[in-house]
């Protein structure tokens, strides 16, 4: 048996136990499947064909009755009144006749019986019920009266009630058949059922054997053997490997990777000491600190907040910026720097400082990617996403330059939207050039910015977050009329919350708003076309 086991293949396993276990699946499927739907159309044929069929007969019963007394009441009295049970009579066994044409006129069993009670209740109406109030009416009542109750009536009243007779107890037999047809086919049903259940544990049981025996077990003297030569002293002890042929590769694989540790453990325990003192901690927290503060976090007229989450922990590579301009207007800055941890940092730290004194010193948007665009250009592997965009607070203006920043989007209170496409490359070795396109912003609009890591976040279904998503959960987020700060927090922790992988990337997203009434006339800038990036 062990060496069975050793030869074995756990791709062949789980083949042969998929293979079976669809097999029964299938097979089980296709047997409840047609049990269900004989079960289905046995239930179909009788609630809807027998029992309405049943209900019509019992009414035409009841209205030949109706027509009879109606008949005789208007013949002995000559009151109109009195005619009526006829007339109501004569209207609802056609009705209740038409019916049953349309439910069971078609089945070669019913059909003669209909169409006999259909021409026994014609021939009685047309042969004695008309005749008779003809008579009444013309006030020859002896006449009338002879010929309701002679022996001519007397028949083709008994024949029409032994048609109906005839035709509803055809009716009531196959509806008892058929009742008794869907109990036999619901008790196969339920048979199928239960067997189907029964092979499906037993095929579970099975599997779940041979996993414990010829898997879990295996993998479980793996992990022992792990974990013994992980501890101190026990580094020498050899890894043997059991199980089928993928366990036994890992541990062959195991063994190798032991033998070439073995003689750097100590060198990597000290690495990481030095990674985890409190020098490098301190290093790593300035520039965080650096990164997540604004230059100039209170810009007249303008609202602004924007949060960073960096990913698995490390220096983020993303980072925003808010810049007071000398005109006056408020430069909003996101940059996604590729890469995490300390060179990502230093890097967006450097490039932060360079936009910013740049800004501040009055170059527009343009000019102010153009002169970071230079730390780029000298390693191929070096390269950026930027945005800025400069908001006037009194005249609503919006000027902005994207190097292949994922688009900012101007939200409306009507629902609408816009967004503030690319200008212009990303930042890499290639270079430039970059162009400046504007809009307006008006009082209640929201502009957001925002970096790849949270619209390409995932859900448990793999789908994206995506612009339409944020711009989803923004709004939900924003519905009680929560400051601005507050809402970029609900909508980041709504965002999480939906997220299987949201530390797989660095996550910016930054809220800016007029804060003020514009006091100036809007001027009117139409919303040009992105131009193609080259």
């Amino acid at each position: 048996m062990a060496g069975l086991k050793e030869r074995f293949s756990l791709r062949g396993l789980l083949f042969l136990m998929a293979v079976i276990g669809l097999a029964c699946v299938l097979v089980a499927a296709a047997s409840v499947g047609f049990r269900t739907a004989q079960v289905s159309s046995e239930t179909d044929r009788v609630v809807s064909v027998y029992d309405p069929a049943a209900d019509d007969v019992a009414t035409l019963s009841l209205a030949t009755s109706d027509m009879q007394r109606g008949l005789s009441l208007f013949v002995l009295t000559g009151s109109e009144d009195s005619l009526r049970p006829y007339i109501d009579g004569e209207r609802r066994s056609a009705l209740a006749l038409s019916s049953l044409e349309r439910l069971v006129g078609g089945e070669p069993e019913i059909e003669p019986l209909l169409t006999a009670a259909e021409r026994a209740r014609t021939r009685w109406i047309d042969a004695v019920a008309r005749p008779a109030i003809r008579q009444t009416r013309a006030d020859r009542l002896d006449a009338a009266e002879r010929l309701v109750t002679g022996d001519f009536a007397r028949t083709r009243y008994e024949r029409l009630v032994l048609a109906t007779d005839r035709l509803g107890n055809t009716i009531n037999g196959n509806r008892s058949a058929g009742f008794a047809e869907l109990q036999d086919l619901s008790r196969r049903l339920s048979n199928v059922v239960a067997f189907a259940m029964a092979a499906l544990l037993l095929a579970l049981l099975a599997a779940g054997y041979l996993l414990f025996r010829w898997v879990l077990r295996p993998l479980d003297d793996l992990r022992r053997q792990i974990r013994t030569v992980a501890q101190r002293g026990e580094h020498h002890k050899p890894i043997t490997p059991t199980g089928p042929t993928e366990l036994a590769a890992v541990g062959r694989d195991a063994e190798e990777m032991r033998r070439q540790l073995v003689s750097e453990i100590d060198e990597a325990r000290a690495a990481r000491e030095s990674l985890e003192g409190d020098r490098a901690g301190a290093v790593v927290a300035a520039i965080r600190r650096e990164l997540s503060t604004p230059t100039d976090p209170a810009v007249p007229g303008v609202s602004v907040h924007g949060e960073v989450s960096s990913a698995e922990g490390v220096l983020a590579g993303d980072w925003w910026d808010c810049v007071a301009m000398p005109s006056g207007e408020a430069a909003l800055i996101v940059t996604d720097i590729a890469g995490h941890g300390p060179e990502a940092g230093v890097a967006a730290m450097r490039v932060k400082h360079m936009l910013a004194q740049a800004l501040i010193a009055g170059a527009g948007p343009e000019e102010a990617i153009a002169a970071a665009a230079p730390f780029f250009s000298d390693e191929l592997d070096r390269f950026a996403t930027l945005a800025i965009i400069c908001v006037d607070p009194v005249t609503g203006v919006v000027r902005w330059a994207n190097a292949g920043h994922h688009p900012a989007l101007v939200l409306s209170p009507d629902g609408s939207q816009r967004e503030l496409g690319p200008t212009g490359p990303l930042l890499s070795w290639l270079g430039g050039p970059w162009r400046v396109s504007t809009t307006t912003i008006g009082p209640g609009e929201v502009l957001l910015a925002f970096s790849d890591g949270l619209v390409e976040s995932h859900d448990s279904s793999r789908a994206q977050l995506g612009a339409a998503g944020l711009v989803d959960l923004y709004r939900s987020a924003s519905l009680d009329g929560a400051d601005p700060a507050e809402v970029v927090r609900r909508t980041l922790a709504l965002a999480r919350a939906r997220a299987v992988d949201w530390e797989r990337d660095d996550v910016t997203l930054v809220a800016l708003s007029l804060r003020e009434k514009i006091d100036s006339p809007q001027i009117p800038v139409p919303r040009p076309t992105p131009a193609p990036v080259p």
